[in-house]
């Protein structure tokens, strides 16, 4: 799991070495109030990482 670092310029791992073992996973560090860009990859058997698909954009809540 990588989110988009506007510092850096490119995606940054999330999850380090370790990747997500469910179907689902909770970025607890995004910064609320703004737009966050994921990838997500998979992690085949011989441990070999995939290609990420399409960036995917992930909105703020605009509120209740």
């Amino acid at each position: 799991m990588y989110r988009w670092d506007r510092a850096a310029g490119t995606y940054a791992s999330l999850t380090g070495d370790a990747p997500v073992s469910g179907t689902s996973y909770t970025d607890g560090t995004a910064p609320t109030g703004t737009t966050h860009h994921y990838w997500v990859t998979a992690v085949l058997a011989d441990g070999t990482e995939t290609a990420p698909g399409a960036a995917w954009a992930i909105l703020s809540p605009t509120g209740v």
